[in-house]
């Protein structure tokens, strides 16, 4: 297995997550002809200005709290597929590590084949909120969740980082 690879790999997923977020995750996009990119991707270098020549109709076609879910669930579905090409998502392999089981559930079961509108299952809600415990990522409460969006900061950066923890181990 090549670990530097496969760690690459998700380093470039995680920075291609990164750059769309800071373009089109932003709370002016689709309202502002112009606007920078937010405070949590400048301090990870992603400082970028976008000007639009023309507003359209972003907002109306675009949803940004869709824009986010989808990017985010895209990471999932493209770490997935490094995992699975590596082989790493085998059943022995997720029985010691708790971030590929989330990667796991989350790519099939909860988060990345909806359109994160409606409520998942709450035996697979159970388990994402036991793995995110055992990871020390935030919490849900089961009871309000009334669609699925993972949070960049307080989610996706442990996860990622749990997992490349993780492969070093392997």
């Amino acid at each position: 297995m090549d670990t530097e690879k496969i760690i690459n790999s998700i380093g470039f997923n995680w920075n291609c997550l990164l750059l769309t977020r800071a373009v089109f995750s932003n709370k002016d996009f689709g309202v502002s002809m112009s606007y920078d990119s937010p405070g949590f991707y400048t301090q990870r270098i992603i400082d970028v200005s976008v000007n639009w020549r023309k507003l359209g109709k972003f907002k109306d076609v675009y949803n940004p709290k869709l824009l986010n879910y989808w990017h985010n669930a895209n990471f999932i579905i493209r770490i997935y597929g490094v995992l699975d090409e590596y082989k790493l998502l085998e059943k022995n392999n997720r029985k010691k590590s708790k971030a590929l089981q989330l990667i796991h559930i989350l790519r099939n079961k909860v988060g990345a084949h909806q359109n994160g509108l409606q409520r998942p299952k709450k035996k697979y809600l159970r388990k994402v909120n036991e793995l995110f415990k055992e990871l020390r990522i935030r919490e849900m409460e089961i009871d309000k969740i009334s669609n699925f969006d993972l949070a960049i900061d307080s989610v996706l950066l442990k996860l990622k980082n749990a997992l490349v923890e993780d492969i070093r181990t392997f």
